[in-house]
């Protein structure tokens, strides 16, 4: 786990983002996009970005998704579906742009164990006793490099406290 202090992974890879006061501060509600909205642009991406000064795209609906599916079909969803777009996006914007997903109130959702490098989702009811291995489906075995997105500029600040706001891994490869 690595701490990331500054802004500049608002310009690159892939975020999973839950505190509300960052988000402000690089995208304004009507710049957000669904996810349904995220799998139509996966076939014509945009010429300019509407978050971040034309340098990321922020997406809501990643929990709801989730949220509708049973874990099995949530992990292989992930997989076979998220995955792809997330390399589609950046490839097409040549990894100077930032995606970024959105997931107000969940904060307690995300489940991290250091000691290997992991990190779940954990399901909401019926599925309450489930997680889902949101790391190893979405980064593509390199949850070694996911930073954790803090909300203060201390290089004290406990990674897993109060300040983590997200997660951020620079590249999927």
């Amino acid at each position: 786990m690595r701490p990331v202090f500054d802004r500049g992974w608002t310009r690159t890879g892939f975020s999973l983002l839950w505190d509300v006061k960052i988000l402000s501060q690089i995208v304004t509600p009507n710049q957000v996009i669904s996810m349904r909205q995220l799998f139509g642009y996966s076939h014509d991406w945009l010429d300019e970005l509407p978050a971040n000064n034309g340098y990321a795209l922020v997406v809501a609906g990643l929990d709801a998704c989730l949220d509708a599916l049973c874990p099995e079909d949530g992990e292989r969803w992930l997989e076979d579906h998220l995955k792809p777009i997330i390399f589609k996006f950046q490839d097409h914007y040549e990894g100077q742009a930032g995606l970024i997903f959105w997931l107000p109130s969940c904060k307690q959702r995300i489940t991290c164990k250091p000691a290997h490098n992991t990190y779940s989702w954990r399901c909401s009811h019926p599925h309450s006793d489930r997680e889902i291995p949101i790391g190893r489906n979405l980064m593509a075995g390199a949850e070694a490099d996911a930073g954790h997105i803090l909300a203060v500029n201390d290089p004290n600040t406990d990674l897993l406290g109060p300040h983590w706001s997200g997660l951020h891994l620079p590249r999927l490869s």
